[in-house]
Parts: structure tokens; sequence; C-alpha cells
């Protein structure tokens, strides 16, 4: 859960929110917010 706080604190100019789905993790963020919060997941080694 460490690696997911520091995520969200990176995320602070925007609300997002994390869970649990079927297949894992999960974060939710506003459509406008989409493009930054997939830049951070990928820098985050999260996503490819």
């Amino acid at each position: 859960m460490q690696r997911s706080a520091g995520l969200i604190s990176s995320l602070s100019k925007m609300f997002a929110r994390i869970g649990m789905g079927c297949t894992g993790p999960i974060v939710l963020v506003a459509k406008d917010d989409l493009e930054q919060a997939k830049n951070q997941l990928v820098e985050a080694d999260y996503i490819s």
C-alpha cells in the first residue's frame, strides 16, 4: 500500500480514488485528469 500512497500524493493536483477490482487495483479519476493520471501511472511503472 506504500506504493499506492506515493502515487496518490504525486496526483495531489487532481482528485483520484483507489480501490480493488476483480482483476486487481483500480484508480478512478475525472475525465479532465485522465492524461495526467496516465502519465503518472507510467512514471510509477504501474502501466506501460
